[in-house]
């Protein structure tokens, strides 16, 4: 069934220039409250997501299929295609959630792993900048933004410094529940992976097929299964969303998906099966990215320097672009950006987004807002706004995500039980 208060929860949560962007519900229906829902489905006293989101119970297994960009306008648009998908409107329950802000999947994995809002990670995009380091980084890469090997960071500094010290998966093991988490075999053993899974059993695949095969059998066994699926994410990215290479990723993961819940009805289980998604994603043209160095130029006069003088930028994404202005210059370059952007996106201080709990129902920690710019730019539509450095930065994706508007923000949390 179709959890209607959840839609009308999510469909009243506008917030500012008109309907453009949606504000993320971190009291309710956020995919900030997934982790304490895993916690509450195995029978610990956690926040969790409204009750009418799932169904109360304490069960043996609770498998999370999580699928990257897979948001709400995917969902609506595809679930008739495919049992799998359509098996949770008829017998589950479908719910819409909002992502947290920004809507990116640095920001959802690392609150999934740890239980904590990005307010508090500090871990908020897929570049941000590190004050230990006077450099800006890519955490998931645990690399310096634009470097193309992934790693360079691993020797720099500890995972400790960067990420959240505790992960969900080391509480479940200390009550002697199991996590096992399957990921694509070439991010599964990365720096990143090797700290936020601490206390679950890793697995790589090279198939998603393969994989639900390999979590079929562990499943009779209890714990929590985090299943990772990145195709359609990447494949949208790479080649727009409404592309055949994103259709075949679909065809894959929803067919693989249906077989795997063939073969665990069979059994008797009592088993929670969810499907999530961290955000959703909006169509881009790379030929009408706006680079702001080369449109703008005052703005490296402007914008801190960190080490080796280096500009502390670019910061979020195209979607969501976090600027480290001087603090002298603030309200100058705020008002010149608005001007300059005026039919393309909504620029504002980061205070004001932490003001109103973009980031979190909990406030921000000191490490967040050491990192964390003071302005930023949120476009409209399908624009996206970037930085241009030959080499290390472009814009090449045909779909993008990290910002406020509805087509990024909205996610879903399918719920259905095998007993």
């Amino acid at each position: 069934m179709i959890n209607h208060k959840s839609i009308e929860a999510v469909k009243a949560a506008s917030w500012t220039s008109g309907s453009h962007f949606c504000r993320p519900l971190y009291e309710s229906y956020c995919f900030s409250k997934i982790p304490g829902t895993l916690l509450r489905l195995l029978g610990k006293d956690s926040d969790a997501l409204p009750q009418d989101c799932w169904v109360e119970g304490k069960y043996d297994s609770v498998v999370l299929f999580l699928i990257d960009g897979f948001g709400w306008h995917f969902l609506e648009k595809n679930y008739a295609k495919y049992p799998f998908l359509s098996r949770f409107f008829r017998q589950g329950i479908v719910s819409k959630l909002t992502s947290q802000f920004p809507s990116t999947t640095a920001a959802h994995i690392t609150t999934l792993c740890s239980g904590v809002e990005v307010g508090q990670t500090g871990v908020y995009e897929w570049f941000f900048y590190e004050p230990q380091l006077n450099r800006v980084i890519a955490p998931l890469l645990y690399s310096y933004a634009g470097d193309k090997k992934c790693g360079s960071l691993k020797e720099v500094i500890a995972p400790d410094k960067i990420l959240p010290s505790e992960t969900i998966f080391q509480k479940l093991k200390k009550e002697g529940i199991p996590s096992y988490i399957f990921q694509p075999k070439d991010i599964s053993h990365s720096t990143y992976s090797n700290w936020m899974f601490r206390g679950g059993e890793v697995q790589g695949y090279d198939r998603f097929s393969k994989c639900l095969s390999t979590v079929l059998p562990l499943v009779e066994g209890g714990g929590l299964f985090y299943v990772y699926f990145g195709e359609i994410d990447s494949n949208s990215h790479y080649h727009g969303m409404g592309s055949k290479e994103v259709e075949q990723s679909m065809d894959k993961c929803f067919t693989a998906l249906e077989e795997f819940w063939k073969q665990i009805s069979q059994k008797n289980l009592n088993v929670a099966c969810l499907v999530t998604a961290d955000h959703g994603m909006t169509s881009i043209d790379p030929a009408t990215t706006f680079f702001l160095n080369r449109e703008l130029p005052f703005l490296e006069h402007v914008i801190e320097k960190g080490a080796d003088k280096r500009l502390l930028t670019p910061a979020g994404s195209c979607r969501d672009y976090f600027l480290h202005i001087l603090p002298e210059k603030l309200q100058e370059t705020k008002a010149l950006l608005t001007q300059a952007l005026k039919d393309k996106a909504f620029v504002c201080e980061t205070s004001q987004l932490i003001g109103e709990g973009f980031f979190g129902s909990k406030g921000v920690s000191d490490k967040f807002l050491d990192r964390v710019g003071n302005l930023v730019i949120l476009p409209y539509g399908n624009n996206s706004i970037w930085w241009y450095e030959k080499g290390r930065f472009d814009q090449k994706f045909f779909a993008m995500h990290g910002g406020l508007t509805r087509e990024e923000m909205e996610t879903i949390f399918l719920f259905s039980a095998v007993k």
